[in-house]
């Protein structure tokens, strides 16, 4: 009999705790709204502006898009052709304005929107403003300025 009062207060507990953390992450106001919680009723809604590019999510300043810069190129060997391919015809053919780069990290501007590649990665980071790009590049430890695509010309080009 005394084995059987513990198991049911055992389960009253159990059946308690497990309502205190449902009713945590449905109602309380810290954690409900966060994007982590199961319970969560908003959707993740991705917004589109005028320009038809995506805008960031509130607390984000980039959106993470497929990698079009480098088609058909193995991400392992990404930075081995760039470095093999000419910068101009590069510029040209992705419709970048400005660009710069390192061993690590291709940064350029394309039309309205400001683009971070890690060499190798499947995503590049789309940024709607040149300062949140630069903001990043300076927290990661790679700050790099931009130039326009005509100072990558060769001088045969020209």
């Amino acid at each position: 009999m005394r084995l059987f009062r513990r198991i049911i207060k055992v389960v009253i507990v159990l059946v308690l705790v497990a309502m205190l953390i449902v009713t945590s992450l449905k109602y309380l106001p810290g954690i409900k709204d966060q994007a982590w919680n199961p319970l969560n009723n908003q959707g993740v809604v991705q917004e589109i502006d005028e320009s038809g590019y995506a805008v960031p999510l509130v607390g984000q300043n980039y959106v993470l898009q497929e990698n079009d810069l480098f088609r058909n190129i193995p991400k392992s060997k990404s930075r081995k052709i760039f470095d093999w391919i000419d910068k101009y015809e590069f510029t040209q053919v992705n419709e970048l304005q400005r660009m710069a780069f390192d061993d690590t990290y291709l940064a350029a501007e394309q039309n309205t929107q400001f683009i971070l590649y890690r060499f190798g990665d499947d995503t590049v980071r789309v940024y709607t403003t040149e300062h949140d790009m630069q903001y990043d590049l300076y927290q990661l430890g790679h700050p790099m300025n931009l130039l326009p695509a005509e100072s990558f010309q060769s001088a045969e080009g020209k």
